[in-house]
């Protein structure tokens, strides 16, 4: 018996020190991982809704976020919100839609400047994701064009909680 149990611990430590050798290292184990993170990355589906009392803006973020791994539309939506209070009957219909976030906002003028307010609504929970943001912007064609891509990035690194590059 005594026998026995040196035999199987001596072959227990061999299988122990050779099994390092035989495994892959832990950093190539976590590139699946990653390559899953990617596909759940560009998986996420975002409903752009364009900005009410808009004419600049809206086409700029779109242009912007469609170059991202995001899927994002803003065609044949099944309601065109401006505010995340708008949201509260409809959130399932935009869940079965497989929709996972909304971006809604609006604009308004206050003597020479636009003032931008949007919200990114996280649809699995219908929450807004950090707050109501804001922004101010000259009432200018260079203005608005620059106020867009700071919009853009932001919601992009809102959804992925990554920064813009």
């Amino acid at each position: 018996m005594k026998n026995l149990t040196i035999y199987l611990i001596r072959n227990l430590l061999k299988i122990l020190l050779i099994s390092p050798l035989l495994l892959p290292s832990p950093f190539s184990l976590a590139k699946p991982f990653e390559k899953l993170i990617e596909v759940s990355k560009q998986q996420k589906q975002v409903a752009f809704i364009p900005f009410a009392n808009d004419l600049t803006l809206s086409a700029i973020i779109l242009k912007d976020l469609n170059k991202t791994e995001l899927k994002v539309n803003s065609q044949d939506l099944p309601q065109q919100l401006h505010r995340s209070s708008e949201l509260l009957e409809s959130l399932p219909i935009w869940q079965n839609l497989g929709i996972s976030y909304l971006v809604v906002g609006s604009t308004r003028t206050d003597c020479s400047k636009v003032i931008i307010d949007y919200e990114v609504i996280d649809t699995n929970n219908g929450q807004v994701i950090q707050g109501r943001q804001k922004l101010s912007a000259d009432d200018d064609i260079m203005s608005m064009r620059y106020a867009a891509h700071i919009i853009a990035d932001k919601v992009y690194e809102l959804i992925t909680d990554t920064m813009s590059d």
